[in-house]
């Protein structure tokens, strides 16, 4: 390895390590703010289901936007918004689930995003899937209703991929809630997946490889909560990086 191989591997992990270190404590300081708000929202005295509502109705009730806010410079901005900067400026569907399915993370509850297609193949929407007292449940925190079954019972990824057409059931006493009458919602519910595949090109490709891979298995892949912090994220790429630069140095 020649000397400017060395300045080029020791300069990039010097800059990696300082932005990991960086990302690490602006993700400690990001889940003080989140534990602050579940901690107010649930005041110790609220559990199981009737804390996923509570905490969902507070999501709820955050400032609507189209799109979900930039957390740090835009170089992170694909890893989408942290619990802090949704909770100061609000958010989409998918900043919203992100801070129910982290908010419920704190209290021991696992939740997991799932996306919602267009009936002309797009996705369109998505929500949380929350597994609690026993029971799986799809909540909506930016339209305050969770999906349930002709009879009330709730419902699951499994169930609409298999063909069970949901029911809107409001869990928040405002009257605004449930999704408009727009052909905008006319959601294909068997197409729901655990992801958004139609973002781009890249992701439309890489699902195609990944459905005949996995034969459809990619299709109910649960992303854990830990991938919902955008820092984590961002230490991933930078060690990612460093790593790269590292083999090319050899």
């Amino acid at each position: 390895m020649t000397l400017p191989d060395l300045d080029i591997l020791g300069g990039t992990m010097a800059v990696g390590l300082a932005a990991i270190a960086v990302l690490v404590r602006q993700r400690n300081l990001d889940r003080k703010i989140l534990q602050r708000f579940v901690a107010s929202s649930l005041g110790g005295r609220v559990a199981g289901r009737a804390a996923v509502f509570r905490l969902a109705s507070q999501i709820y009730d955050l400032p609507h936007a189209d799109d979900d806010p930039i957390w740090t410079c835009c170089f992170f901005a694909a890893f989408g918004a942290s619990p802090g900067a949704i909770l100061k400026a609000g958010a989409c569907c998918s900043g919203k689930t992100r801070l129910l399915i982290l908010s419920l993370a704190e209290i021991g509850i696992r939740a997991y995003q799932i996306t919602l297609y267009h009936k002309e193949g797009q996705a369109q929407h998505c929500l949380a899937e929350v597994e609690v007292d026993n029971e799986r449940l799809l909540v909506d925190p930016r339209y305050g209703v969770s999906l349930t079954d002709s009879e009330g019972r709730g419902v699951s990824l499994h169930d609409l991929q298999r063909g069970v057409q949901p029911k809107q059931v409001p869990f928040t006493v405002r009257t605004d809630c449930g999704y408009p009458l727009d052909p905008y919602y006319d959601f294909d519910y068997p197409a729901s997946k655990t992801a958004n595949w139609t973002r781009s090109s890249l992701r439309r490709a890489a699902y195609s490889i990944l459905h005949r891979a996995t034969r459809g298995a990619v299709d109910h892949l649960i992303v854990p909560a830990w991938f919902e912090w955008p820092q984590n994220l961002g230490i991933v790429a930078c060690a990612t990086l460093i790593s790269i630069v590292a083999i090319a140095s050899l």
